[in-house]
């Protein structure tokens, strides 16, 4: 996983100005993403991840959630700051006593 102070932009670009923007953007070098002070590395246990930041519970931080090629979630809540974020030990979400399984198929 990746992180840093360059924001991503995903969507598709049909304007000229759009797509040279676009071309024009520069990215920090990455950097290993840890969480409850170990680099989190989810590829023998998921597969592919998708992860995304978000503050659901309204607390101006973004914590981080990976969604994992399995359907389950993965959550680290950001315990640092926006600017500075330190994520807790993750965990799998859960509803009811279950791990949350979403499948797409």
């Amino acid at each position: 996983m990746l992180a840093g102070s360059a924001a991503v932009a995903v969507g598709l670009a049909s304007s000229a100005a759009a797509q040279d923007q676009a071309a024009q953007a520069q990215f920090e070098a990455p950097v290993l993403v840890q969480a409850g002070g170990e680099v989190i590395d989810m590829s023998s246990q998921i597969g592919y991840a998708g992860p995304a930041l978000y503050d659901a519970n309204g607390d101006g931080l973004l914590d981080l959630y990976v969604g994992c090629f399995r359907g389950k979630i993965l959550f680290a809540p950001n315990t640092g700051s926006r600017a500075e974020p330190v994520f807790g030990k993750p965990h799998y979400l859960q509803a009811e006593g279950k791990e949350i399984e979403i499948s797409n198929w």
